[in-house]
Parts: C-alpha cells; structure tokens; sequence
C-alpha cells in the first residue's frame, strides 16, 4: 500500500462527513450520540493527517497530482502542499454549524455562523502573507486555528448538552480528546507549520 496517500485519505474523510451531515440534516434526523462520536472521529483526522503526512511523506517521484500543489517558501525551499485539507476543515465545520442551527439549537448555530466571514477572511490575509514572505504567518495560522476549534468545541458541548443525561462525563472525555488534538498539533502551534506539507526541498546554492 502506498502509505503516503493515508493522510490525504484522511483528509478527505471529513468531506464525506460533511456531506453525511448535510443529508441528515435533509431528513430532519434528531442529534443523537452516534453522530457526536463519528463528528468526533471526522475531527480527530485534522490532527491525524498532519501526523501521517510527516510519517509518509509523498516520494520526490515528479508525477502530477491534481489534489497537491507546489509552494514556495520564503527561504527559497519549495514543499508539496495537499490541496484536500483547508477546503475539507471549512466543509465540516459549515456542516457542524448548520447542523447546530436546523437540528440543535438556532441561537447557537448563529453565533457559531458569525465566525464564518473572519475564518474566510483569515484565509485570504494567511495567503497574501505567505506570498510576500511575512515572518507574522504562524502567528496568523494559530489565531485561525484557535477559532476553529473554539466554534468546533462548542458546537460539540452544546450538542452533548442537549442530548445526554450526564453531559459532564462526555465533557471530561472530549476535553481528554482536545488535549489529544493539540498535542497532535504542536507542531503548527509552536512553529506556526503544518505537517501536511511534505517532500519539501531546500533551493540550491550557487557555487561561489
């Protein structure tokens, strides 16, 4: 098995999960547990796939793959960056908000809706700074990230509250779990880098 096409896979698993959610949102399907825990799992794979990333790198083989792209960075080195992992993070957690809105609780899901226009926002600032080479990039990158999981942890706490008798248990149990994302994470969250970029490869020196 081509082990370096798992975190991609991973990737686009949330997706799926999106798209799994839009249709229980179609038939009007109450919350229940199984879907926090398989929301749960879709979301233990934005940690993992950085993780498989960097354990299987994608082989310096020269073939073109639509889903990854090349990237430059500022010290003239250049990566493979997948193209599956930001659109995948806004599809599930567009799905988890309108989930929260029809299904859960409005109020909630409009709340969590008003993080949509600066996420977005963050995505253009974080990319016209990473073309210019600005050294504030990482700072950029935990700030989104911290607002992500902030809106994605509520959505979840608020669904637990409303459909399990002993909702503080489940809250232990999934702050256990975030300890486990952000540990997953430190890598982007110390260095301000993302472990799904991969096969990276220092420019050459010019011989004196």
């Amino acid at each position: 098995m081509r082990k370096y096409i798992i975190a991609d896979l991973l990737s686009a698993s949330r997706f799926v999960w999106a798209v799994v959610l839009v249709g229980l949102i179609l038939i009007q399907a109450p919350p229940a547990m199984w879907v926090v825990l398989a929301t749960t799992a879709a979301l233990l794979t934005d940690a993992l796939d950085g993780a498989a990333a960097k354990k299987w790198p994608y082989p310096d083989d020269g073939k073109y793959r639509w889903w990854r792209q090349d990237q430059k960075d500022p010290d003239g080195s250049s990566k493979t960056v997948s193209c599956l992992d930001t659109p995948a993070d806004l599809a599930l957690g567009l799905s988890i908000i309108a989930y929260t809105y029809f299904m859960v609780s409005w109020v909630w899901g409009l709340v969590l809706f008003l993080a949509v226009p600066s996420a977005i926002i963050g995505l253009i600032v974080i990319n016209r700074a990473e073309r210019s080479g600005k050294t504030y990039v990482g700072l950029l990158r935990n700030i989104r990230l911290a607002i992500y999981l902030a809106c994605l942890a509520i959505a979840i706490c608020v669904w637990l509250f409303t459909i399990s008798h002993n909702p503080v248990l489940w809250l232990v149990i999934y702050l256990a779990g975030a300890v486990v994302i952000i540990y997953l994470k430190r890598g982007r969250l110390i260095h301000g880098k993302s472990y799904n970029n991969t096969n990276k490869h220092p420019k050459p020196k010019s011989p004196r």
